[in-house]
C-alpha cells in the first residue's frame, strides 16, 4: 500500500486567515457533513484522507495501475470542505485532486526475481546477497 501526501506543499488551510488572529483555523466539514478527523472517504476508486490541519493523503491501495502515464495528469475527483475557527464555518470550497505521472521516463521499480542470499546464518558471520532483478527506472541500489 502506498500513501501519497501532497507533493506540492499546498494544503486546505494555505492562505486562509481569520479576523481574530488568536483563532486557530481547522477543517470543519467534508462534503457538507461534520466529521471526525482524520476523515477517510472513497474518491476516484481509491481512498482519500483529510486531516483537521488541512493535509490531504491519497492511498492507492497498493495498486499503481491507477497512476497516469509519465508526464500526464489524471483528475481523481473533487470534494467540498469548510474551514472553522470553532465558532463559525467558512463558505464551502471545492478541492480537486490531480495525480501526476512520475515523469522523466521513470517508473516504479518492480522486483522480477528476488535477491539470493548465500552463506551460513551463524552469529558473527556475514551473509551476502545478490540484488535480484528489477524493472523500472531508476533501478533500486543497495548499500
Amino acid at each position: 500500500m502506498a500513501i501519497y501526501s501532497e507533493k506540492t506543499g499546498a494544503g486546505l488551510l494555505d492562505g486562509a486567515t481569520d479576523a481574530n488572529p488568536a483563532d486557530t483555523l481547522r477543517v470543519g466539514r467534508i462534503n457538507g457533513a461534520d466529521v471526525s478527523f482524520p476523515h477517510s472517504f472513497p474518491l476516484g476508486g481509491r481512498t482519500v484522507t483529510v486531516h483537521e490541519d488541512g493535509r490531504v493523503e491519497y492511498d492507492d491501495g497498493g495498486d499503481p495501475s491507477a497512476h497516469p502515464p509519465d508526464g500526464q495528469v489524471a483528475t481523481l475527483g473533487s470534494f467540498t470542505f469548510t474551514l472553522t475557527d470553532g465558532r463559525s464555518h467558512s463558505p464551502e470550497q471545492t478541492a480537486t485532486l490531480d495525480l501526476e505521472g512520475l515523469g522523466g521516463g521513470q517508473s516504479a521499480p518492480v522486483n522480477t526475481a528476488p535477491p539470493v542470499l548465500s552463506g551460513n546464518a551463524v552469529t558473527g558471520q556475514s551473509l551476502t546477497s545478490s540484488a535480484g532483478s528489477w524493472t523500472g527506472s531508476p533501478a533500486p541500489s543497495f548499500a
